[in-house]
């Protein structure tokens, strides 16, 4: 318990959508893993639009547990973030379910 009180309060973000809308930089993978266990991750199949590689869970019926905390890595850059514990998932709004890298230089 102690690491999970830890992890929140390292979150980056707090996503209130537990099925992620995520915008790769372009020129990498998106790996999201569960913090305090690397084994449980995901890579995403991307599909570029524009340039971008973009996945959505919720168009892929697919979301992470509410209340946990993940990393989301995409080349040498990541983000701590943690879902909501009131989290639903599906088509909620993007705003709330958004995780963005910038573009690959």
């Amino acid at each position: 318990m102690k690491n999970r009180i830890h992890a929140m309060t390292e979150a980056q973000l707090i996503l209130h959508g537990s099925s992620p809308l995520v915008i790769g930089d372009g020129a990498h993978d998106v790996v999201i893993a569960r913090f305090g266990n690397l084994r449980d991750r995901v890579a995403l199949p991307a599909k570029s639009e524009g340039g971008r590689r973009v996945y959505d869970f919720a168009t892929h019926d697919r979301s992470l547990a509410p209340g946990d905390v993940y990393v989301a890595s995409c080349g040498d850059r990541q983000v701590t973030f943690r879902i909501d514990r009131d989290a639903k998932s599906g088509q909620t709004p993007v705003l709330g379910r958004l995780i963005a890298f910038p573009p690959a230089p």
